[in-house]
């Protein structure tokens, strides 16, 4: 049995015009230190660690 965990996922952006958009996305916002999957006691996969990703849309 692996503990119980809560991760927290933001994401925000902001519209400079109507065809251009900047976002950003952070995953495990409070960087929470969790297991996500065993298959047995010696094999335990840790979650993955806060991560962001910044994005450019752009409507032509």
């Amino acid at each position: 049995m692996l503990p119980a965990y809560v991760t927290a996922k933001a994401l925000a952006y902001w519209q400079f015009t109507p065809s251009m958009r900047l976002s950003l996305d952070v995953a495990n916002l409070f960087n929470k230190h969790y297991y996500a999957s065993s298959y047995s006691n010696v094999w335990i996969a840790p979650g993955d660690a806060r991560s962001a990703m910044l994005g450019l849309n752009i409507r032509f």
